[in-house]
């Protein structure tokens, strides 16, 4: 049933995972929750907890410590836009790994994610720790839940500051004692330690100042663990917030009268892949077979020139044709023996036309590096699958429970691709751009004459947000069970809604 208080008067807020194409798009969702204003105080101050993975974890944990520093949203976006502007992220994190000084401490693994948190922690968040998120008044700011995944006992792992929630999960917690000096970059890396492009963080190893912290002696006698992006058991950070619900007791109206799910997933996948034959190089036209055909012909050159002149350059041309030509058939030989191995293991052991290894030297090179190539792309897409499916059960169970109807409201990367929508030409641009970013943690380069790519996401952000809440207005309008005080609160909002709307396709 429809919470009977205002639907504006608990916010939650979700942050899906994504990279960049999350944080800047998400940054784009609350500065337009920070712009429009009910009883004359913005919305975002309205939010009772933020729940955040991955890439939006990036930007949820900039905005609390900018509320913990006492700083305006306004600043809080200054910097963090500053910060993703740069781009500067993964070529500080190569240079970090090569500054000896930066890994004096023996407990942390020098490797590309704790790099990435080097970053994060000296660029973007001050080198403050959880206790300045901990020490903050409850009733102050909002419950904050950062997610991560727990490897070993396939969990969701939680960097939380909430009333009763666990740092950890059900099988591997911590006090809140122990968690105080956890570095918040430290933090924001375990939740987008996204897994094929980074090693998993050890907890409590990578996590700890030295090997007597607190968080070691903690820890003791405890089993290590292993942790990787939120986004692998929850990317739209879903589950955090009906534990946050629940943990509210059994109250006679629900605590969250509205829930936003920011989310930057793809609607679906394109899986392009060209053909051999019609974009092949030159070189891969042949097969190993005719290749080593050729070495054997230098081979014979070589040795007819030394034979026949025993100059200087001859014999160092002969040297030159003896070496390369055995080097590659050496090789040729090794690989195919290698790839029908693999054939014989994985196929049959009793496939006897793999044991003719002439079959394999005769098949050209463009085929099997196609074949290579699409192995590696189909492979490259199943967590996108998996994360899609992921998402779709997730949202299905919530849009699903009666007690949640009428109070979530989705907040999609695509909804104003939909054809029915008559949009701008400057913000039809900019939507179509930001929905061709990748999930990467870095920019692509940028094309001449289309709007930068961090400014397309944000503003693809303002104005999806600003479209929902619209939309949203009219489902509660529709239902007929809101207060006539209510309905007219509401009306003012989306009369600013739509204003900035028009606006936005001006």
């Amino acid at each position: 049933m429809l919470n009977v208080m205002h639907p504006f008067q608990h916010l939650a807020l979700s942050l899906s995972g994504g990279g960049y194409r999350a944080a800047a798009f998400h940054l784009g969702s609350m500065a337009y929750l920070d712009q429009l204003t009910w009883q004359d105080k913005p919305l975002l101050s309205r939010l009772s907890v933020i729940s955040t993975i991955s890439g939006g974890t990036i930007t949820g944990m900039k905005y609390a410590l900018s509320l913990a520093e006492g700083k305006t949203f306004e600043q809080c976006y200054a910097e963090l836009y500053q910060f993703l502007q740069e781009d500067q992220l993964l070529g500080h994190a190569l240079a970090m790994l090569n500054n000896h000084e930066a890994w004096a401490n023996s407990t942390r693994q020098r490797n590309l994610i704790n790099a990435f948190a080097l970053v994060y922690h000296r660029e973007l968040l001050g080198e403050k720790t959880f206790k300045t998120l901990l020490d903050l008044p409850a009733d102050q700011f909002p419950e904050m839940l950062f997610n991560s995944t727990d490897l070993e006992n396939q969990l969701a792992f939680r960097f939380q500051k909430s009333h009763g929630g666990l740092i950890g999960n059900g099988k591997a917690n911590l006090p809140e004692t122990a968690a105080r000096d956890l570095r918040l970059a430290d933090i924001v890396a375990a939740s987008s330690c996204f897994p094929g492009g980074f090693e998993p963080l050890r907890f409590p190893l990578d996590f700890q100042s030295g090997p007597e912290d607190a968080l070691a002696k903690a820890w003791e006698n405890k089993p290590e663990l292993r942790l990787l992006d939120g986004g692998i058991v929850d990317n739209q950070g879903i589950e955090s917030v009906l534990l946050f619900e629940a943990r509210k007791g059994k109250q006679e109206e629900p605590f969250i009268s509205t829930w936003f799910v920011s989310d930057v997933t793809r609607k679906e996948l394109r899986f392009e892949e060209e053909s051999p034959e019609k974009s092949s190089p030159f070189l891969l036209q042949f097969s190993v077979r005719a290749y080593n055909r050729w070495a054997f012909v230098f081979l014979l050159l070589a040795g007819y020139l030394l034979w026949q002149f025993m100059s200087k350059w001859v014999i160092l041309l002969g040297a030159f044709l003896i070496l390369s030509s055995g080097l590659w058939l050496a090789l040729s030989f090794l690989a195919v023996r290698f790839v029908a191995g693999q054939l014989k293991k994985t196929v049959s052991r009793h496939a006897s036309s793999i044991r003719n290894l002439n079959l394999l030297r005769t098949v050209p090179l463009k085929y099997v590096v196609a074949q290579l190539q699409t192995r590696l792309l189909s492979v490259g897409r199943l967590p996108d699958v998996f994360m899609k499916r992921i998402r779709d059960q997730g949202y299905n169970s919530l849009f699903s429970d009666r007690h949640w109807k009428y109070r979530v409201k989705t907040n999609l990367i695509y909804d104003l691709n939909d054809p029915k929508l008559t949009l701008g030409a400057s913000l039809r641009a900019q939507v179509e751009k930001a929905n061709q970013m990748g999930t990467t943690l870095w920019f692509a380069e940028e094309t001449p004459g289309t709007p930068p790519m961090l400014d397309a996401l944000i503003a693809t952000g303002k104005a999806t947000m600003c479209h929902n809440i619209i939309e949203y207005i009219d489902g509660l309008r529709k239902l007929g069970t809101l207060s006539p005080d209510i309905m007219a609160d509401l009306e003012e909002v989306q009369g600013r809604c739509k204003a900035d709307w028009a606006a936005m396709n001006g």
